[in-house]
């Protein structure tokens, strides 16, 4: 019988241009990485078919907890891009219980595009999500890259390997 292990992540923590927003936040959505396909028809093809021909735009959100003034004073600007860091604790599990737990790490740059100024009902938490343009994404786990992009570099690297770089060859990029 195989040996199941179960990874969980059951929390995280958000940085935002290096200032440590622990608490902050009730929710962060990362980028969803997203192939734009384009439809191919053929003659003598029975069907049609999609290819890919690069990434859609990538978008965050983070949902704040309350107005933190410093918080606000960084993304309330739309032409400033923000580092963003969002770190997360991997635990594995077994029937010996946990048996490892390595580092989730998420860095994104981008562009806060909308600004929330609250939400507010009677005896309820003030509601106050704010989302960003993704321009750039790598995700670590365990110090190893899983996925890197830069749309204004024209970069994508899987697994550390660039599988952009004969696309920017061949067009002089």
């Amino acid at each position: 019988m195989p040996n199941v292990v179960i990874n969980t992540i059951t929390n995280a923590n958000i940085y935002i241009d290096g200032n440590n927003l622990i608490g902050r936040a009730e929710e962060v959505k990362l980028p969803e990485v997203e192939a734009e396909m384009v439809e191919q028809k053929r003659v003598g093809m029975m069907g049609k078919i999609s290819l890919p021909t690069g990434i859609n735009a990538l978008e965050a959100e983070i949902k704040w907890g309350a107005i933190y003034a410093d918080v606000a004073r960084m993304i309330s600007n739309i032409y400033q891009t923000h580092e963003i860091q969002v770190r997360a604790n991997i635990e594995t599990y077994s029937s010996q219980g946990r048996v490892a737990e390595v580092p989730l790490v998420c860095y994104i740059t981008g562009l806060f595009k909308k600004f929330p100024l609250g939400t507010f009902k009677q005896l309820e938490q003030v509601d106050l999500p704010s989302s960003l343009q993704v321009y750039y994404l790598k995700q670590v786990v365990d110090g190893v890259e899983i996925v890197e992009f830069d749309s204004f570099a024209n970069i994508y690297k899987v697994a550390g390997v660039d599988v952009a770089a004969t696309y920017r060859l061949n067009v002089g990029a």
